[in-house]
């Protein structure tokens, strides 16, 4: 049967089939995405450490594929190869990936020179990486012996510092054992210190050579820390306490678990106070830093005028001791009390970082060009030395002006002819005119809005924020994270989000206390919380799996773990 064109258009069938068929052309084209890149776990190793390159290849497949030189990395693993192909909603996608494990055998800043391939006649060139290799550490070469089989230690990017610099603190796992799990039994005490726990731990585990014996390394907690104050300090020892699996020759799933109890040792650091001979236009930077803008709002300006200057700085130090820096300026500027307008700290890479913005006000008082050097000073506690920073000069023309001669505060008012709204001069004074009741009227209910709207925007940030301190929105962004870290092939990291996801979700919804959270007294939380039997043992099997992938490196198929994660949040969240 035969139906109008005009009815076809209408009608929901054809809408609908529109809809699909622009959404399969998206699928389709995004499907052929190609990439090709090298990635490393580490950016910063030290003498002695392992870690991981791979080529990723996404959505094509090259030939004459062509590794890079290593240089003076030693190659103890590799090539492992993996392929991988999905197809979702019709849209097919697959990579393709190559990995070496090296190994860094000296110290300094190295570069690993791009891969090549060759792809429908042309050949293509990945990126270079850049990797760092330090000293390594004596704190667990000292600790560890040929008998320990697992040992937690407390470590630091540095032996001494300095007032206000910016220290990284570990407290790490070296293991030769399949540990289950583990639970720290006290908390680090930081008198002294301004403290910057890192949630996200972002340095990947890996193995490690120590007296000749190879060990796996985690990292299970990391914080920044910035002396407050100079003199001798020790940090721990923290008591931990392990559960090792082990084999009863009885099967089953999940076997037996011993457990110990080990302590790590005590660090000692020493902080230094800042030298003297500081310069006039120090303020408390203690690091490494940058200037990184440097303007005025005008470069010609009247007497009387007032003009803004500006600095941008940014660095790692500890941002609540840096103060406004000092400005040398010609006695012919009147200078206002600068302000800082911006203030802005990051934590990236498990370090911080900070952005601050000065502002300084000026008003000629002559016609003359002044000049401003732009300066910026800071103690490098990599050169043990104070480090002035300058950018070009900055000239601004003062002009003679028709104003008053004295000059004018910034905020102050410039007043205006009166006039009438067709240009006319007015004789009546404004504030007993009819239009001045007019704006008296429109500034009042302007006013009424903007409290209104106020209100309103308060109101939903509240409530925004309420929603994302729930323990259900926390477990679904870390499992969004987990999904990202699963598609890039990311393992160590795709499991620490999957963990974190349930463990937190379960001792924030049960209020179950940190030292409480041993596998067998969530289960026991659990079960007295109503939760059925089989969704209990559906989280203890996850957990089981998880730890053993990330601390006895056994490895299991990531899919189905993430889909496990998902049906046990769902099953908690309809029970809870």
């Amino acid at each position: 049967m035969m139906y109008p064109l005009k009815f076809l258009i209408k009608s929901d069938q054809f809408h609908r089939f529109l809809i699909a068929g622009i959404v399969s052309l998206c699928f389709h084209t995004f499907s052929f995405s190609q990439d090709y890149q090298l990635i490393s776990s580490k950016d910063e190793v030290e003498v002695g450490e392992t870690f991981q390159i791979q080529l990723v290849l996404k959505n094509f497949e090259p030939t004459q594929i062509k590794m890079p030189d290593f240089g003076l990395m030693q190659v103890v693993g590799g090539p492992q190869k993996s392929n991988s192909i999905s197809i979702i909603n019709g849209a097919r996608s697959s990579s393709q990936t190559i990995g070496y494990i090296l190994k860094a055998t000296q110290k300094g800043n190295f570069t690993i020179p791009p891969a090549t391939m060759k792809y429908q006649g042309k050949t293509l060139t990945t990126n270079s990486l850049k990797v760092k290799v330090s000293e390594a550490k004596p704190s667990a070469e000292k600790k560890i012996n040929s008998n320990d089989k697992t040992i937690i230690s407390i470590e630091t990017n540095v032996k001494d510092a300095y007032i206000h610099q910016q220290i990284e603190l570990n407290v790490v796992i070296y293991t030769r054992q399949n540990i289950s799990r583990y639970e720290l039994m006290d908390q680090l005490s930081f008198d002294g210190f301004y403290v910057v726990p890192i949630e996200n731990i972002q340095e990947m585990p890996g193995n490690v050579q120590i007296n000749g014996k190879e060990y796996y390394r985690q990292t299970i907690q990391k914080y920044l820390l910035f002396p407050q104050k100079s003199g001798n300090f020790t940090l721990g020892p923290v008591n931990c306490k392990i559960g090792i699996a082990t084999d009863s020759g009885f099967g089953g799933f999940f076997g037996d678990i011993s457990f110990e109890n080990i302590h790590s040792n005590s660090l000692y650091l020493s902080v230094l106070p800042l030298p003297s001979g500081a310069p006039t236009t120090f303020s408390g930077a203690v690091g490494k830093f940058q200037i990184d803008e440097a303007k005025v709002s005008k470069n010609t300006v009247g007497t009387g005028e007032a003009f803004h200057y500006q600095l941008s700085i940014s660095g790692d130090g500890d941002p609540k001791v840096i103060t406004i820096p000092s400005l040398d300026v010609s006695s012919n500027l009147e200078a206002y009390p600068p302000s800082q307008i911006k203030d802005y700290v990051s934590v990236n890479n498990d370090r911080q970082t900070l952005q601050k913005t000065f502002e300084y006000t000026f008003v000629p008082k002559k016609d003359t060009v002044f000049t401003i050097v732009p300066e910026f000073s800071y103690f490098n506690t990599e050169d043990k030395k104070y480090v002035t920073l300058k950018k070009d000069t900055i000239k601004v023309f003062a002009t003679p002006s028709n104003a008053a001669t004295e000059p004018k505060s910034p905020s102050e008012e410039i007043s205006a002819p009166k006039s009438d709204i067709i240009g006319k001069s007015i004789s009546e004074p404004l504030w007993n005119s009819r239009l001045w009741y007019m704006l008296i009227g429109l500034f009042l209910v302007l006013g009424l809005v903007g409290i209104v709207i106020k209100r309103k925007s308060i109101q939903n940030k509240e409530l925004k924020l309420m929603h994302q301190n729930t323990p259900e929105y926390k477990s679904k962004m870390l499992l969004s994270k987990a999904k990202k870290h699963l598609d890039a092939q990311e393992y160590d990291a795709f499991y620490d989000s999957v963990h974190k996801a349930i463990h937190d979700f379960i001792l924030q919804k049960y209020h179950i206390q940190i030292s409480d959270s041993e596998l067998n007294k969530i289960k026991e939380v659990l079960l007295k919380g109503g939760i059925p039997d089989d969704t209990v043992l559906l989280y203890a099997d996850l957990t089981n799996q998880i730890n053993q992938a990330r601390f006895a490196g056994q490895k299991y198929k990531t899919q189905d773990i993430y889909n496990m994660a998902v049906e046990v949040l769902n099953q908690l969240d309809s029970k809870s």
